[in-house]
């Protein structure tokens, strides 16, 4: 019998998971597989982005060039902080699940079909596919 993703279980890669981290890294053999889990953008996050548009800011004003495109989209709308950051998860290491049954908010719309995972490396909460993972 199967085990089920459950709150508080363990999950790791399974092999969907794998052959999708494999097919990732195929053409570049310096990283390790892995895939990309999506994680709420934290106030620390938005510090370093806002700290370097700043940096960008002063590099174009003191090289004398235009700062509109730093600061604004093409359509003329203020560029937004992003709503989420990717996290690799691996498929060597195991997974505490904290919601097995979710849906994921990023860019501004929601996504069906994830697992909330805990990333016992970065200590952030990742989504990740469901059909990702698998119990152990």
């Amino acid at each position: 019998m199967e085990k089920k993703i459950r709150k508080n279980g363990l999950v790791k890669l399974n092999p969907i998971g794998v052959a999708r981290a494999e097919r990732l890294v195929r053409y570049n053999s310096g990283d390790a597989p892995a895939i990309w889990g999506k994680s709420r953008f934290t106030e620390e996050d938005n510090a370093r982005y806002r700290a370097d548009i700043q940096k960008q800011i002063a590099e174009a004003k003191a090289a004398g060039e235009d700062t509109w495109s730093i600061t604004m989209r093409d359509d003329g709308e203020s560029r937004l902080p992003p709503t989420s950051t990717n996290i690799r998860i691996f498929p060597n290491r195991v997974y505490t699940v904290l919601k097995a049954r979710t849906q994921g908010y990023w860019n501004f719309r929601k996504h069906s079909g994830q697992c909330l995972i805990l990333d016992p490396v970065s200590g952030r909460e990742v989504w990740v596919p469901r059909d990702y993972v698998e119990a152990v």
